[in-house]
Parts: structure tokens; C-alpha cells; sequence
């Protein structure tokens, strides 16, 4: 089964060469690298390895999504991963898992997705096994550690201009609420996120906040969303939340998700 891993780049320096290099010396060989250059101007382009499997298009787009949507039409894996500049495959076994973990699955599903290392709280953030109503809208799916099957695309897209920086949440929401796709959990790190991005300033994040509201108004029943409050309410979702959007508060409550994440690490290392 072919893999296709897709970077979008714009300026990124040496990050470009450690999110391409991570890809290129996996075990498992049967992928290809879709590089989707916004036109830079930092000879980034020149500094990344010469390999038959890595194909780069450059041309203007209008930010991250933009630049996602477009390389799409130039892939021609199966399944296809979004790995962002500065991030990396986990180990050189990745992508030999996935591949393992996929092709034993019957039936296949349409999106496959695994557990995340934040580099910036040097711990394992584990992703839901099951995907109900409410842990699909309140526990993001890290899109680096996702994996969509090309047919996909035929019909879908990256949103941006509905759901801004939360379109990858209202792309995955959209496929399984709207569409009725199937998604399964690979229980293992697929990716080291790098953290520190523009996602996870307190504007952001509450801008994100309302583009979750979009997305469950969009592919949620009204009974639906309600029971979604409810288990908000119950679980102290809002106040995590209000803390998170914080200019005070951000950096205690980004320390205290740290020290969790990090005591999670040490119980996933022990299965």
C-alpha cells in the first residue's frame, strides 16, 4: 500500500529539512513526499534531500489550508498524513506500523489516527480510542497523526474560510458525522509535534472555541449539541476552557496540562 506524506512549507528554514528527513528515512518504503511550496524566498527548498520520492510544487496560496487543498491534487497514495514544518514522525518504524496497522484492518475504514509527543510539554497526549459525539468536538484529533484515504478529497476539502484554524477539526467532523465514515485508533505515537505555533496563543484559542460551535451547529442535531453541554458542564469543559483562553491564566494552565501530560507519558510507557 502506497503512503503519501504531504508538507506545506513557506519559509521554514531548516525546519523543512528535519520534517523531510524524519519521512525519508523510515523502514517502510512504498510512499511518496508532497512538498507544497507557498513560493519562498529562503533557499529552504535547497536544503532538503534529493529523492526520487519527494515531488515539490510551488505556487502562491493563501496560508496553511490553501496551501493543503492544493496538494492534495498531486498526490497519489492511498492514505495520505499532513506533517507540518518542525514536526516529525515519532521513530523509523512509523509509517512500517501504519502500513501493518491499515492492511490488517477489515474492513478498512477511511481515517486512521494515532497518539501525539508534544515536544513543547515533553509528553504523550493519547487519543481517544472511541469517537463519540462529545470527545470528537472537545479532544482534538492532532492532524499529524492522521491519516485520510485520497478518496476523501473527491468530495471534501480543508474549510478555512468557515471554520479558520480549526478546519482540520471540521473536516474529520464532516466525515464522520456527515458522510458516515468509519475511523479507527493505531494505538502508538505517530508523530512529535512541535508546539509553540500560532494555534496555541489565548486569541487562538478562542477563536477556535468558536469555530467549534460552528462545526456542531453544522454536523450536529440539536439533541446532539445538547448533550454535548451537558457533558461540558459536568466535566468542567467551560472552565478548562475559559482558563486556556486566559491572558492571565494561559501560562499556569499550559504548566499544570504539562505536568498531566507528562505523568500520562510514563503510564503509556508502561502498557
Amino acid at each position: 500500500m502506497k503512503l503519501s506524506v504531504v508538507t506545506v512549507t513557506y519559509n521554514s528554514g531548516e525546519k523543512l529539512k528535519k520534517t523531510i528527513d524524519s519521512i525519508i528515512s523510515q523502514s517502510f518504503t512504498d510512499f511518496e513526499i508532497i512538498v507544497k511550496d507557498g513560493l519562498s524566498t529562503d533557499g529552504s527548498l535547497k536544503l532538503i534531500s534529493n529523492d526520487s520520492r519527494l515531488h515539490v510544487y510551488s505556487c502562491r496560496d493563501t496560508g496553511i489550508y490553501d496551501a493543503m487543498n492544493q496538494a492534495v491534487e498531486h498526490v497519489s497514495g492511498e492514505y495520505v498524513l499532513f506533517l507540518n514544518c518542525g514536526d516529525v514522525l515519532h521513530d523509523i518504524y512509523v509509517l512500517e506500523k501504519v502500513n501493518a496497522f491499515i492492511t490488517s484492518d477489515s474492513p478498512q475504514k477511511e481515517l486512521y489516527y494515532g497518539d501525539v509527543f508534544v515536544s513543547t510539554r515533553n509528553g504523550v497526549i493519547p487519543a481517544a480510542d472511541q469517537l463519540d459525539d462529545y470527545t470528537l468536538i472537545t479532544r482534538t484529533i492532532c492532524h499529524q497523526c492522521l491519516f485520510f484515504s485520497k478518496s476523501i478529497f473527491t468530495k471534501r476539502k480543508y474549510d478555512y474560510h468557515r471554520f479558520g484554524l480549526a478546519a482540520d477539526m471540521g473536516l474529520y467532523v464532516a466525515c464522520l458525522k456527515a458522510d458516515g465514515m468509519k475511523a479507527a485508533h493505531m494505538p502508538f505515537i505517530v508523530s512529535n509535534y512541535e508546539g509553540g505555533g500560532v494555534s496555541e496563543t489565548a486569541e487562538t484559542k478562542r477563536q477556535n472555541i468558536k469555530a467549534k460551535q460552528k462545526i456542531m451547529k453544522a454536523f450536529y442535531t440539536k439533541k446532539e449539541c445538547q448533550k454535548v453541554v451537558v457533558k461540558k458542564i459536568i466535566h468542567l469543559r467551560y472552565l478548562k476552557e475559559w482558563l486556556s483562553c486566559s491572558e492571565v491564566f494561559l501560562g499556569m494552565y499550559e504548566w499544570v496540562a504539562g505536568v498531566f501530560d507528562r505523568k500520562m507519558t510514563i503510564g503509556y510507557q508502561q502498557r
